[in-house]
């Protein structure tokens, strides 16, 4: 068996840098399917982790540098459930297998023509902090805006065809809420959705994201619930979980996952959100000064933007971890045509696996100690979404919480 059960139609929205052998160059081809395999196989982890966390699957355990973390049960009960189940290929400790699915993707036309060299951030008239901190040392080569791609899923066997499907519908989720590429989790590397073949994948949500996600997330619970699944993956199913307190690594749960979205008049909208995670363009436009003590700096919180944050010795800095990924993501969607309209979506993950002791040193200061546990954590999200909000309405922007369940 091998057939094509999901063709897609893809347009980059915003520059698009993947790499090549050389990070600094532009792969020729495009967009890699290796790059669209990640995304997808971090979002069914992010689905079924929810999905066992709220059902009383997932708890987590205290690490020894980190707030914390999946057990080694659990870890490996995810990774079964997404490899083994969902299909997208397993290596654990139980017997290894493949993905069921091949992914290619074909560029519509020649793909070096809309190759730019881009330096110091700045393309055409806007500025991007993201590709500003890739260019400090040299140029990057990279993909500029409306470049079509057809990302075509194939089938190589089926084995759980409930699992099947809902894993093609993550695959949607990803590629609308996540970017490909370099800076994808601030909007970088955004693709519209333009066309989907066969138009029944969506089931009838009728180009509302809100239900199609809610339409997974349930879908997720059945997997995770399904006897023959549990044993197949070990998973142990306790109502009784100790630790409701977050999620022990990022999660669509019913509590701790949040999706907003900003409704935009133009790319320029983008470009404003794309720059509030640099702290001097944030102050500007919410003190009309370039250094200014925000909510964030002020509460000690902009750690949760993510790590690393530091620059010329001062920053936020953790003797364990080098880098925790940021739990926020950003992606703009320009095109009528795009499968859940246009806009800027953000998502916001609120999970406990940071580390748990960090230090913030400034200007010759001495350091100051940070010690995170859920209510940190928590804390630290609302501020971000207060002073987020702040920014959006200085540019006559809105957030609106997208209610998915």
């Amino acid at each position: 068996m091998s057939k094509s059960v999901v063709r897609l139609k893809l347009i980059n929205t915003t520059p698009l840098l993947v790499g090549w052998y050389d990070p600094s160059k532009q792969d020729p081809v495009g967009i890699r399917a290796t790059e669209i395999k990640g995304i997808w196989r971090w979002w069914c982890r992010a689905f079924i982790a929810g999905a066992m966390y709220d059902a009383g699957m997932l708890s987590g355990i205290e690490g020894r540098d980190v707030y914390l973390a999946p057990s080694k049960e659990e870890a490996e009960a995810i990774s079964c459930i997404v490899g083994k189940i969902l299909g997208l290929g397993y290596a654990g400790e139980k017997p290894a297998e493949s993905s069921r699915f091949k992914l290619s993707v074909q560029a519509k036309s020649d793909v070096s023509k809309n190759i730019h060299e881009f330096r110091g951030g700045k393309i055409d008239e806007f500025e991007y902090q993201r590709i500003k901190l890739l260019t400090l040392k040299k140029a990057v080569e990279g993909i500029k805006q409306n470049q079509e791609f057809t990302l075509s899923v194939e089938k190589v066997r089926e084995k759980y065809k409930d699992a099947e499907e809902l894993a093609l519908k993550i695959l949607i989720v990803s590629l609308q809420l996540s970017g490909v590429g370099k800076g994808g989790r601030r909007g970088l590397g955004s693709l519209d959705i333009t066309h989907i073949e066969p138009e029944d994948v969506l089931s009838s949500v009728d180009k509302d994201i809100a239900k199609f996600i809610k339409d997974v997330y349930e879908k997720s619970i059945e997997i995770v619930d399904n006897r023959k699944y549990q044993e197949i993956c070990g998973v142990k199913s306790n109502k009784q979980a100790s630790n409701k307190v977050l999620p022990p690594l990022p999660a669509v749960s019913k509590e701790d996952f949040k999706l907003y979205k900003v409704d935009t008049r133009d790319y320029r909208d983008f470009v404003q959100v794309h720059q509030f995670f640099v702290r001097t363009e944030r102050c500007r436009a919410l003190y009309g000064e370039k250094i200014y003590r925000d909510d964030l700096r002020k509460n000690l919180d902009a750690w949760f933007l993510g790590l690393p944050r530091e620059q010329k010795g001062t920053g936020y800095r953790s003797d364990h971890y080098s880098r925790r990924a940021s739990p926020i993501f950003v992606t703009y969607h320009s095109k009528k045509e795009n499968v859940f309209g246009q806009g800027i979506f953000v998502s916001v993950f609120l999970s406990g696996d940071w580390p748990k002791e960090l230090k913030w040193v400034g200007g010759g200061k001495k350091p100051v100690p940070i010690e995170i546990d859920a209510d940190r954590i928590k804390k630290a999200r609302n501020v971000f979404i207060d002073e987020f909000v702040k920014y959006l309405m200085q540019k006559r922007l809105r957030l609106q919480e997208i209610r998915w369940y």
